[in-house]
Protein backbone atom coordinates (compact mmCIF):
# COMPACT_ATOMS: atom_id res chain seq x y z
CA UNK A 1 0.00 0.00 0.00
CA UNK A 2 1.65 3.79 -0.83
CA UNK A 3 1.78 6.34 1.51
CA UNK A 4 -1.16 8.33 -0.44
CA UNK A 5 -3.26 5.54 0.50
CA UNK A 6 -2.62 4.29 3.55
CA UNK A 7 -5.25 6.17 5.91
CA UNK A 8 -3.35 5.60 9.39
CA UNK A 9 -0.53 8.59 7.98
CA UNK A 10 -1.45 12.05 7.08
CA UNK A 11 -1.63 13.39 3.26
CA UNK A 12 0.62 15.69 3.14
CA UNK A 13 -0.17 18.03 -0.62
CA UNK A 14 -3.66 16.29 -0.93
CA UNK A 15 -5.74 16.84 -3.32
CA UNK A 16 -9.09 18.90 -2.72
CA UNK A 17 -10.70 15.25 -3.36
CA UNK A 18 -8.17 13.15 -1.47
CA UNK A 19 -9.12 15.55 1.22
CA UNK A 20 -12.41 14.74 0.94
CA UNK A 21 -12.44 11.22 0.56
CA UNK A 22 -9.87 10.67 4.03
CA UNK A 23 -12.64 13.39 5.60
CA UNK A 24 -15.66 10.64 4.99
CA UNK A 25 -13.15 7.20 5.27
CA UNK A 26 -12.09 8.73 9.00
CA UNK A 27 -14.97 10.43 10.08
CA UNK A 28 -15.26 9.16 13.44
CA UNK A 29 -11.48 8.44 13.93
CA UNK A 30 -9.71 10.74 16.03
CA UNK A 31 -6.61 8.69 16.28
CA UNK A 32 -3.30 9.15 14.12
CA UNK A 33 -2.93 12.40 12.07
CA UNK A 34 -4.02 14.67 9.35
CA UNK A 35 -2.07 17.43 6.92
CA UNK A 36 -2.47 20.65 6.72
CA UNK A 37 -3.78 20.37 3.31
CA UNK A 38 -6.36 17.59 4.38
CA UNK A 39 -7.73 20.05 7.08
CA UNK A 40 -8.09 22.96 4.69
CA UNK A 41 -9.82 21.43 1.58
CA UNK A 42 -12.88 20.77 3.94
CA UNK A 43 -12.52 23.96 6.11
CA UNK A 44 -12.95 25.98 2.18
CA UNK A 45 -16.15 23.78 1.20
CA UNK A 46 -17.87 24.70 4.45
CA UNK A 47 -17.45 27.99 4.60
CA UNK A 48 -18.10 27.92 0.84
CA UNK A 49 -21.33 26.24 1.42
CA UNK A 50 -22.14 28.36 4.49
CA UNK A 51 -21.82 31.42 2.29
CA UNK A 52 -23.94 30.08 -0.12
CA UNK A 53 -26.32 29.57 2.77
CA UNK A 54 -26.34 32.90 3.63
CA UNK A 55 -26.59 34.08 -0.15
CA UNK A 56 -29.76 31.94 -0.51
CA UNK A 57 -31.23 33.39 2.56
CA UNK A 58 -30.32 36.29 1.79
CA UNK A 59 -31.67 36.15 -1.65
CA UNK A 60 -34.82 34.54 -0.22
CA UNK A 61 -35.83 37.92 1.71
CA UNK A 62 -36.21 40.21 -1.15
CA UNK A 63 -38.05 38.13 -3.83
CA UNK A 64 -41.44 37.28 -4.29
CA UNK A 65 -42.79 34.26 -2.39
CA UNK A 66 -42.78 31.64 -5.01
CA UNK A 67 -38.89 32.17 -5.01
CA UNK A 68 -38.39 32.80 -1.49
CA UNK A 69 -40.12 29.22 -0.51
CA UNK A 70 -37.58 27.54 -3.13
CA UNK A 71 -34.52 29.37 -1.81
CA UNK A 72 -35.39 28.87 1.47
CA UNK A 73 -35.34 25.04 1.22
CA UNK A 74 -32.41 25.43 -0.62
CA UNK A 75 -30.55 27.29 1.85
CA UNK A 76 -32.39 24.15 4.55
CA UNK A 77 -30.52 21.61 2.19
CA UNK A 78 -27.21 22.80 1.82
CA UNK A 79 -27.07 23.68 5.87
CA UNK A 80 -27.68 20.33 6.88
CA UNK A 81 -24.86 19.36 4.09
CA UNK A 82 -22.94 21.63 5.95
CA UNK A 83 -23.43 19.91 9.48
CA UNK A 84 -22.67 16.70 7.85
CA UNK A 85 -19.95 17.47 7.25
CA UNK A 86 -18.89 19.87 10.21
CA UNK A 87 -19.48 16.65 12.54
CA UNK A 88 -16.29 15.37 10.27
CA UNK A 89 -14.57 18.15 11.01
CA UNK A 90 -14.64 17.21 14.70
CA UNK A 91 -12.18 13.95 14.45
CA UNK A 92 -10.17 15.90 11.38
CA UNK A 93 -9.59 18.78 13.81
CA UNK A 94 -8.18 16.36 16.48
CA UNK A 95 -5.77 14.53 13.58
CA UNK A 96 -4.40 17.80 12.82
CA UNK A 97 -3.77 18.61 16.38
CA UNK A 98 -1.87 15.39 16.43
CA UNK A 99 0.15 15.98 13.23
CA UNK A 100 1.77 19.26 15.25
CA UNK A 101 1.94 17.14 18.46
CA UNK A 102 -0.62 18.59 20.75
CA UNK A 103 -3.45 16.09 22.45
CA UNK A 104 -6.47 15.96 20.95
CA UNK A 105 -8.37 16.70 23.86
CA UNK A 106 -7.12 21.13 23.68
CA UNK A 107 -9.87 20.02 20.78
CA UNK A 108 -12.53 19.65 23.18
CA UNK A 109 -11.10 22.48 25.33
CA UNK A 110 -11.92 24.84 22.27
CA UNK A 111 -15.07 23.42 21.66
CA UNK A 112 -16.33 24.62 25.44
CA UNK A 113 -14.56 27.83 25.40
CA UNK A 114 -16.46 28.79 22.20
CA UNK A 115 -19.68 27.85 23.23
CA UNK A 116 -19.39 29.68 26.52
CA UNK A 117 -17.77 32.80 25.00
CA UNK A 118 -20.93 32.63 22.02
CA UNK A 119 -23.70 32.43 25.27
CA UNK A 120 -21.44 35.03 27.33
CA UNK A 121 -21.30 37.45 24.67
CA UNK A 122 -23.65 36.15 21.39
CA UNK A 123 -21.83 38.92 19.14
CA UNK A 124 -19.80 39.52 16.02
CA UNK A 125 -16.46 39.64 18.38
CA UNK A 126 -17.42 36.03 20.00
CA UNK A 127 -18.07 34.46 16.32
CA UNK A 128 -14.44 36.19 15.39
CA UNK A 129 -12.40 35.26 17.88
CA UNK A 130 -13.77 31.41 18.11
CA UNK A 131 -12.94 31.31 14.24
CA UNK A 132 -9.51 32.59 14.63
CA UNK A 133 -8.77 30.09 17.51
CA UNK A 134 -9.82 27.43 15.35
CA UNK A 135 -8.20 28.32 12.50
CA UNK A 136 -4.83 28.22 14.76
CA UNK A 137 -5.41 24.40 14.85
CA UNK A 138 -4.60 24.52 10.69
CA UNK A 139 -1.42 26.54 10.57
CA UNK A 140 0.15 24.66 13.25
CA UNK A 141 3.15 23.28 12.18
CA UNK A 142 3.90 19.61 11.18
CA UNK A 143 5.64 18.23 14.16
CA UNK A 144 8.17 14.78 13.82
CA UNK A 145 7.27 14.14 17.51
CA UNK A 146 3.64 13.62 16.24
CA UNK A 147 4.76 10.41 15.06
CA UNK A 148 3.51 8.85 18.65
CA UNK A 149 -0.15 9.61 17.73
CA UNK A 150 0.23 7.13 14.33
CA UNK A 151 -1.30 4.04 14.22
CA UNK A 152 1.24 2.28 12.72
CA UNK A 153 4.91 1.79 13.55
CA UNK A 154 7.28 4.78 13.07
CA UNK A 155 9.78 3.44 10.01
CA UNK A 156 6.59 3.87 7.55
CA UNK A 157 6.03 7.17 9.20
CA UNK A 158 9.28 8.54 8.28
CA UNK A 159 8.69 7.55 5.06
CA UNK A 160 5.64 9.39 4.67
CA UNK A 161 7.15 13.17 6.63
CA UNK A 162 9.69 12.58 3.81
CA UNK A 163 6.83 14.23 1.28
CA UNK A 164 7.20 16.64 3.22
CA UNK A 165 4.55 18.66 5.26
CA UNK A 166 1.65 21.20 3.81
Amino acid sequence: MTARADLALPLYRASFGEALSRLFRKYFVGDGRASRSEFWWPQLLITGLWLVTYGLSWAGDSVGETAAVFLTVSAIAVALATMVLSFGTIALGVRRLHDANVSGWWYLALLVAGLALRVLAPDMVSTVVVTAAFAVIGLLPTSAAGKRFDEIDSAASEASIEDGPL
